[in-house]
């Protein structure tokens, strides 16, 4: 013992607190970085040595850098980023969807069925008048018009969604490789690696923000699976994911999973995240939506070409369709267009229940007016349930798109919400308190002061013991 000793403690302690400042200005550096968890340190004491059975303390170390971090919110902040990543695709995309109809509000499908439908009414007035049957073929046309502007612009916001899945699969990739490597870093690295751990923790949200992750940790790894318990990162191993065009759904994109032997579709087993709510909306949402416009124009095709079958045109003959046919409502308002046998001849379109009152008899013009105000109209024969009338199929379908963009747009504000609490909750558990930060700087520089006078004074009990000699 002796002043050996207390230079010894007293050097020991300008390294131990040095260090602490050196953590504390670390932290306050990466104040601003929501990715940053904060780093504490923790003091042990060196045992002792006993000289006559009295124990004298040889000080302290610095024994551990660690970092604040709380597991449960860090859980509660992935699965957050998983579920706004879904909400702000369906809102995006349904969004979308409403802006297609809204964009022809006014000049929109239930106008141009008004205007086909009063054009039959004219007719009816005026049967034998070639110029009034030019007004009903200049109506079909804008109706068909109408259906098809319709048509293309949901195939164009499917391909869209469709594009951007097909982007999304290979930076995916990336951070699954990215939390493998990091993986391997973290466990070569001599040290703790905090700022790697950092970098995972944030590279695992990022791909939350994508894709379904549930993350298992295993020492200094993380294994990171689906919610199914599909593996994406298992030890060294990654998954890769591409996408194939799926020929039972219009060659949509399904995205097929690969790891060693295994390929499978992983499409339908993604349930969360930006990936799934683009699947979600592509093909289901917008199909549907599409699928009802479909299964109206199929409609009018049908039942305007069964009454105008059954009629007679000027000429006295009968038989002739006003639309072209159709097998199936698929892609039928992509596919309506005027029959052959009327497209810009006035004269074949059948007004008259007889051919000996042509042109008289307006029998067959009435009763495709009429179905203007027809409300037991079957839309889908298969469900035996959808009868309805044009306008009110068609004002069904706007206020589905309506209602689906009102929860959509809950639901991203709801999910928000959700995402900015949990980041706060996550600040206060693992973010730089400034406050915090200055009472340890107080605290650490008073005893980093104290441990340098001790050692300037075992410098001069030094000095003067060495004099004596």
């Amino acid at each position: 013992m002796g002043v050996f000793s207390i230079f010894g403690i007293s050097a020991r302690a300008v390294n131990a607190y040095s260090g602490a400042l050196n953590v504390i200005s670390n932290n306050v550096a990466n104040a601003a970085n929501e990715d940053y968890s904060r780093q504490k340190v923790s003091f042990s004491a060196l045992s002792p040595d006993s000289i006559g059975g009295i124990e004298f303390g040889r000080g302290l170390f610095l024994s551990d850098v660690s970092q604040v971090v709380d597991t449960f919110v860090e859980n509660r902040l992935t699965e957050s980023k998983q579920k706004e990543g879904a909400a702000n695709a369906r809102h995006e995309f349904i969004q979308g969807a409403d802006a297609i109809f809204s964009e022809f509000e006014g000049t929109g499908l239930n106008s141009a069925m008004s205007g086909f439908f009063d054009a039959w009414s004219g007719l009816a007035a005026d049967p034998s008048s070639i110029s009034v049957r030019n007004n009903v073929l200049a109506a079909a046309d804008n109706m068909i018009n109408i259906y098809q502007q319709y048509s293309d612009s949901m195939t164009v916001l499917r391909n869209t969604i469709n594009d951007e899945i097909e982007s999304i699969t290979p930076v995916v990739n990336t951070l699954l490789t990215e939390i493998k490597d990091l993986n391997e870093d973290i466990r070569q690295s001599p040290t703790q690696a905090l700022n790697l751990q950092d970098q995972r923790r944030k590279a695992v949200n990022e791909l939350a923000s994508y894709i379904d992750v549930n993350v298992v940790e295993t020492g200094d790894t993380i294994q990171v699976y689906t919610k199914s318990g599909t593996p994406l990162v298992n030890g060294d191993n990654t998954a890769i994911l591409s996408t194939v065009p799926n020929a039972g759904n219009d060659n949509m994109l399904d995205i097929v999973y690969s790891l060693g032997d295994t390929t499978t579709t992983l499409t339908s087993s993604i349930q969360s995240g930006r990936l799934h709510g683009l699947l979600d909306v592509r093909d289901n949402y917008i199909s549907s939506y599409k699928d009802e416009l479909d299964n109206s124009a199929y409609t009018m095709v049908t039942q305007v070409n069964a009454l105008h079958s059954a009629g007679f045109d000027l000429g006295g003959a009968n038989g002739n369709l006003f639309f072209g046919a159709l097998a199936t409502s698929t892609d039928a308002a992509a596919q309506i267009s005027l029959h052959a046998n009327v497209d810009n001849l006035p004269s074949e379109i059948a007004a008259s229940s007889l051919a000996a009152e042509v042109p008289g008899n307006n029998i067959q013009a009435l009763a495709i007016a009429a179905l203007a105000e027809s409300n037991s109209i079957d839309f889908d024969p298969t469900a035996g349930t959808d009868n309805n009338s044009f306008f009110g199929h068609f004002g069904d379908l706007l206020s589905t798109i309506g209602t689906d963009g009102m929860i959509a747009e809950s639901d991203v504000s709801f999910q928000g919400s959700i995402l900015n609490q949990v980041m706060l909750e996550r600040s206060e558990a693992s973010g730089v308190n400034m406050d915090e930060e200055e009472i340890n700087l107080i605290k650490f520089q008073a005893a980093f002061q104290a441990a340098t006078r001790l050692v300037k004074m075992a410098d001069e009990l030094l000095a003067g013991l060495l004099e004596t000699l």
